[in-house]
């Protein structure tokens, strides 16, 4: 059994629909959390990563959160 390829959270919310709102409610928080999140202007805590790693089946981990820098 192979595990699920990881995604960003921004790619795994727009792959399933999600909306800041919804994916907020999930998550216990607030869309302008997950808005900074989503942006790179902040990192969830330990706990906020937990909930976001079950509500994606995994598929959004700590080292897939954002996507690579792209070089200049």
């Amino acid at each position: 059994m192979s595990n699920p390829p990881h995604m960003t959270l921004e790619a795994w919310m727009r792959a399933n629909g999600e909306t800041l709102e919804s994916f907020a409610d999930k998550a216990e928080t607030t869309s302008a959390t997950v808005s900074r999140w989503r942006s790179g202007q902040s990192f969830p805590r330990r706990d906020a990563l937990d909930r976001i790693f079950r509500l994606t089946g995994g598929r959004v981990t700590a080292s897939s959160f954002h996507a690579p820098a792209r070089a200049s």
